[in-house]
């Protein structure tokens, strides 16, 4: 995203609006790329299009760091606020796709890096949206009985990520 912030610039400022909604729906879940895998015990869920998510997001990131871009922020709060979304629910399955930490962290990062006093209205507006998905981030159990020191410590960056937003 440097090299595109900095040395090519001008790439991103060329942006039209039909580049711009399909990087938006590139931050959705594609349901086609979740993988459901019955392994006798229970159904396991893995998700092949997150690194997907991932650049659309990051990408978001650059589009909105300048500001000679026009967007519409309500669209892009929804995405985000989607990107901030715990579970996902997978058409035809019983269970719940869990989001990647990675994908909520660059939403919150996009979030906080959100000029607040010129993006007032659209924030207040979705602020009972926001503050129900921090408290789901917050509240989340971590998985298994004995979860690794990886886990716990990849949750508590998440968490520390919300307050600091929250804060902002």
């Amino acid at each position: 995203t440097y090299f595109a912030r900095h040395e090519k610039g001008y790439v991103i400022q060329s942006l039209d609006l039909g580049l711009l909604t399909s990087l938006l729906q590139q931050c959705r879940v594609n349901f086609d790329l979740v993988r459901v895998v019955d392994l006798g015990d229970g159904l396991y869920v893995t998700d092949d299009g997150v690194d997907v998510r991932k650049a659309a997001y990051e990408c978001l990131n650059a589009v909105m760091s300048l500001s000679d871009v026009e967007l519409d922020y309500a669209t892009v709060l929804e995405a985000i606020v989607y990107g901030l979304e715990v579970y996902y629910d997978v058409p035809n399955v019983s269970k719940k796709l869990e989001n990647a930490d990675d994908v909520q962290v660059l939403c919150l990062h996009i979030l906080g890096n959100l000029d607040v006093a010129a993006h007032h209205k659209v924030l207040v507006d979705a602020m009972h949206v926001l503050a129900d998905r921090w408290r789901a981030i917050v509240t989340k159990a971590l998985p298994g009985k004995a979860p690794t020191i990886q886990q716990i410590e990849r949750h508590d960056d998440l968490v520390r990520t919300v307050l600091r937003v929250v804060i902002h």
